[in-house]
């Protein structure tokens, strides 16, 4: 794996690790430990760090889940990912979703805070919170975030990897779509090599039985 697959995948990795860390924080009692400028970052760097990974995944030629002929590969990607990464990004998913539902569930609204009061702000109406209902409106929002973000940094940590490996089976001229046969590479116009579904080997046609 080249060191910058390997960087991006270590820090997609880790902000997925500080992601959980901050939805497990959420449930401990009291007032938030996790600071909003954590938060916010945390968010922030979704995009440039899931947007790469599908760009890697464009570039070596791993189409994600467009529609048409091609659309096969997003499967062949999730299953070609290690087993671990595979339960990890099934457990954080249902998480995100319970965090999701749960947390819209329990929201009365956008809370804020004066100093001295709580509320909570639902399309210009304001909802009187106690201190401790303030409190679990902001762990809640934290959770929601968070578990959303973790569920991105795992996916990008999977298309990292699964562009590594599409690079390394076109550099050893080997199909990069499950096939263990190694076929002459057909270059494209560009000069990048590209597999297409004629270069995959066929089942031999069988006569019908008399």
């Amino acid at each position: 794996m080249r060191a910058s697959f390997k960087v991006h995948l270590v820090l997609a990795l880790t902000l997925c690790g500080l992601a959980v860390l901050i939805v497990a924080a959420t449930f401990l009692p009291g007032a938030p430990l996790v600071p909003d400028p954590v938060s916010v970052t945390l968010f922030a760097l979704v995009f440039p760090v899931f947007g790469t990974a599908l760009i890697r995944c464009t570039l070596a030629d791993r189409a994600i889940g467009l529609p048409g002929p091609q659309g096969h590969r997003f499967l062949e990607i999730l299953r070609e990912t290690p087993r671990p990464l595979q339960i990890a990004s099934g457990v954080i998913l249902v998480g995100a979703l319970l965090s999701f539902v749960l947390g819209v569930g329990m929201l009365k609204g956008q809370p804020s805070s004066d100093g001295s009061s709580y509320h909570a702000n639902n399309h210009g109406t304001h909802i009187g919170l106690t201190l401790d209902e303030y409190h679990q409106h902001v762990k809640a929002q934290e959770r929601m975030f968070a578990s959303g973000c973790a569920h991105f940094y795992m996916g990008s940590a999977i298309f990292v990897l699964a562009a590594s490996r599409s690079r390394e089976r076109a550099s050893r001229g080997v199909p990069p779509y499950g096939s263990a046969v190694q076929l002459p590479l057909r270059p494209s116009p560009t000069g990048n090599v590209r597999w297409t579904r004629a270069d995959q080997p066929r089942k031999p046609h069988r006569a019908p039985r008399p």
